[in-house]
């Protein structure tokens, strides 16, 4: 079976940013004997960046390009992708977090060798646990170091990075979000990823996100193929 890296978004789902309930619903129509319209209708409310989402550079640079840039280009969005599980134990305390976990360029590296044909890289950690809606919880901060960012931007291809944790950074006392802006260069970002029973393996991930005009941010529920259920 596929692996939907996109866990279900509860109603009532708390934001992790303070912008309120990452998802309400209310009714628009509902079916009725004898009334129009005969259907079910319901309006949906999301806040993108608690749940599984994609971002485009300008959610942290003033002039950067919103998502339909990358629509130009769609191989953005699908190909074969390798999925890391960095192994249990890099999580230590931190004052401001419960836990945190920054991912050197020497943690990588050994993960990434012998597959430099590969343009995606998605991440989580073996001991990375879930909040209660089933999404990485956010008191394991899971983030790349700078070396690990420029790790990833110098290979040839490279064009999607995707995470298990909420963001790309973790900087809790600044205004900069310098891994988000070294991924820019060259990558589109998808955070929140529901990685916690996916394999560390290659796989070809289908990722498109709703195509909403002008956003930098928006929702999506990335897909992981195998080799076999392609060829089957």
């Amino acid at each position: 079976m596929p692996y939907i890296l996109s866990p279900p978004v509860p109603v009532g789902r708390s934001g992790v940013w303070g912008e309120g309930d990452a998802y309400l619903r209310s009714k628009i129509y509902e079916i009725k004997p004898g009334a129009l319209p005969p259907v079910h209708y319901d309006e949906h409310l999301l806040r993108p960046h608690s749940i599984t989402h994609a971002e485009a550079p300008g959610h942290v640079l003033k002039d950067g390009v919103n998502l339909d840039h990358y629509f130009a280009r769609p191989q953005y969005f699908f190909g074969w992708t390798l999925v890391i599980r960095l192994p249990a134990g890099g999580y230590v305390e931190d004052e401001v977090a419960h836990r945190i976990n920054r991912v050197r360029a020497d943690d990588l590296a050994p993960h990434l060798e012998g597959h430099n044909d590969i343009s995606k890289v998605l991440i989580t950690a073996e001991d990375s646990p879930l909040d209660e809606d089933g999404f990485h919880a956010s008191h394991h901060v899971l983030v790349l170091e700078e070396s690990a960012a420029h790790l990833l931007i110098e290979r040839p291809s490279f064009d999607l990075f995707g995470t298990s944790y909420r963001s790309c950074d973790y900087q809790p006392e600044g205004i900069d979000r310098p891994i988000h802006k070294i991924l820019f260069e060259r990558a589109v970002v998808l955070e929140y990823l529901a990685l916690a029973d996916v394999p560390a393996d290659r796989y070809f991930l289908s990722a498109f996100p709703v195509r909403l005009d002008g956003s930098t941010e928006s929702p999506l529920a990335p897909v992981l193929y195998t080799r076999e259920e392609l060829e089957g």
